[in-house]
């Protein structure tokens, strides 16, 4: 037989498969095969919001964006093929690989918030799975505005600014209600969740710190938190600015412009406290530009016509100080809330008392105990009629 016979007849004989080739083969059967092994999670969703949870035997894999929402991915073990569902259509997931998740979803179908907190947290710091991080962090949030609980808000608001901090600016829990028992552990939070955070997260988590700094009065802690805030350099453009597709969102930027001005304001009030009235107009002058949103413009002037007010000695320093206060009236008395613009008046008709002018007073406390009559400072000018009324 010659060398090109022997060729043509060993590529005419079939080969036996190997023993590896049979091995790879029936692995591959068997991972095509449904239903030979249990996968470990049940998935319960609703097809509707009024109908009844239909459990689906399977193994989550992850928790993903469509579009705008979010979606619970899983392969379900009677078919082997993935399935999705709106996250907010999922009522519970039994996952025996994370008990304390399990525990949590239990605790939440049954509304036992301060359990469901608890056990999500758990869940939270216990898994290395990233779906369950995302389902402890929703669920945390909807716990926090169901038991009114912001240590719960706090954690679920850290987690969700580590890994997707666009929809984290987004739900920013309200320092306002928070006791001043919580601040401490919520900074705690705060400090821990920014240690080693990517710049965009720490976009969001920082300027929240200085929040909370804030409303305990560390206006020196805020202050250096502003300063970290800084060294991360400009925030982000705004991506939907035009020729720009690839920054954070606006939104970001706006918390942390909010942030400075919060920190220059209580800057500005210690100042005043203190008694250091030009620190009080300096601080307010030099920062002017961040003072962007109404409630925080009428804090700025509010605070300059105080310190002028405050400094007032003479005739002319006080007319100047009657003229700061309405100014607050004149650029604040059309907006929702009228920020400062009772106090204001009352403030000026104080002044024009001072400055003998009864008539022109009584007239400002009239005006005050007749449009803010439920405030303090409707009833001070009522109080205040009454006895220029009577002479005194």
């Amino acid at each position: 037989m010659t060398p090109n016979q022997r060729v043509r007849t060993m590529n005419q004989q079939p080969r036996s498969p190997s023993r590896l080739v049979r091995t790879l083969a029936l692995a591959a059967a068997a991972i095509l095969l449904p239903a030979s092994v249990s996968l470990g999670d049940t998935i319960y969703y609703r097809s509707s919001p009024t109908a009844k949870p239909v459990g689906i035997k399977g193994k989550v894999t992850k928790i993903a964006k469509l579009g705008d929402a979010d979606e619970l991915y899983w392969v379900s073990e009677a078919s082997g093929m993935e399935a999705h569902k709106p996250i907010s259509d999922v009522v519970q997931i039994d996952c025996d690989a994370e008990p304390n998740l399990t525990t949590a979803e239990a605790a939440f179908v049954k509304e036992d918030w301060k359990s469901a907190g608890e056990a999500y947290r758990k869940a939270s710091a216990a898994t290395a799975a990233d779906w369950v991080k995302r389902r402890a962090t929703l669920r945390l949030l909807q716990v926090s505005q169901k038991s009114g609980d912001f240590q719960d808000a706090v954690a679920g608001f850290v987690e969700m600014a580590r890994k997707d901090p666009t929809s984290a600016s987004l739900n920013k829990p309200k320092v306002a209600d928070a006791k001043p028992e919580q601040l401490d552990k919520a900074i705690a939070a705060v400090k821990q969740g920014s240690a080693g955070a990517k710049a965009d997260s720490q976009q969001v988590l920082l300027p929240f710190l200085m929040d909370l700094y804030n409303a305990k009065g560390e206006t020196a802690e805020a202050a250096k938190v502003l300063a970290d805030l800084k060294k991360l350099g400009a925030p982000m453009p705004d991506p939907t600015a035009s020729g720009n597709n690839t920054a954070a969102p606006s939104t970001i930027n706006a918390d942390a412009q909010r942030a400075e001005a919060d920190v220059t304001l209580a800057q500005a009030r210690k100042a005043l406290t203190d008694g250091k009235l030009d620190q009080v107009t300096t601080i307010i002058t030099t920062h002017s530009a961040i003072f962007t949103e109404p409630d925080r413009q009428a804090d700025a002037l509010w605070l300059l016509a105080e310190a002028k007010g405050a400094a007032a000695t003479t005739p002319d320093a006080l007319k100047e100080a009657g003229l700061a206060y309405m100014r607050v009236v004149a650029n604040f008395k059309s907006s929702p809330t009228a920020p400062h613009v009772a106090d204001a008046l009352l403030k000026t008709a104080v002044i024009e008392e001072k400055l003998k002018q009864n008539a022109e007073a009584l007239a400002l406390y009239n005006q005050i105990a007749g449009e803010y009559a439920s405030t303090d400072a409707g009833k001070q000018a009522k109080d205040s009629a009454d006895r220029l009324g009577k002479g005194k």
